[in-house]
């Protein structure tokens, strides 16, 4: 039922969380994963309706460190994801260190050349905002950057602070306006 209203409502990309990775970049379980694919693809068939299905999980680098390591084994899952029946990979990596966005970038090329050429690579960002000293939010150098090798970038909208509606809309506003501002020929397209 709600796959049916996912279709009904011309939902075509499943953000699908599989779960917990552990401190090395390997999932921890993938049951469920495998029972949600089938269950997609029974309903595709019946339907003749196909979703974009982009599996992630939260990686919050503190908690998990970017080691060459780490990104092979998460390149290995997602080529797993891949060949369970997902369209491609959705990295949501949040607070890269301004010492590691060099090595953010080279990860999101890196990926692309070791998952199946039509595999779409999406990515989370930070809040677009050019103040230096927040390493959850991105500039617009580093939106270029990543928007120049990934397919789809996601745009949070949501966890600003600002309780007053009005400036929420304004905040809203200006972050789209920036989001056009870059350049109109990158390859990314970006969903708020």
């Amino acid at each position: 039922k709600i796959i049916g209203n996912l279709f009904k409502h011309q939902i075509t990309h499943l953000f699908v969380d599989v779960g917990d990775i552990d401190q090395y970049g390997s999932l921890i379980s993938d049951q469920e994963i495998t029972q949600f694919i089938n269950s997609v693809k029974r309903y595709e068939q019946e339907s003749s309706y196909n979703f974009i299905l982009l599996p992630y999980t939260e990686i919050i680098v503190g908690q998990y460190s970017l080691t060459s390591e780490f990104r092979s084994n998460l390149i290995k899952n997602y080529r797993n994801l891949i060949n369970l029946g997902f369209n491609g990979a959705f990295l949501d990596i949040e607070k890269i260190p301004f010492d590691q966005r060099e090595i953010y970038i080279s990860f999101i090329e890196k990926l692309k050349q070791n998952l199946p050429k039509n595999s779409i690579i999406a990515v989370y960002a930070g809040g677009l905002n050019n103040n230096k000293d927040n390493e959850w939010e991105w500039d617009k150098n580093l939106y270029e950057e990543v928007s120049k090798k990934a397919d789809l970038i996601i745009v949070p909208a949501y966890d600003t602070e600002i309780k007053d509606a009005k400036l929420y809309l304004v905040h809203i506003s200006d972050q789209i306006n920036q989001i056009m501002k870059i350049n109109p020929y990158l390859k990314a397209k970006f969903i708020l």
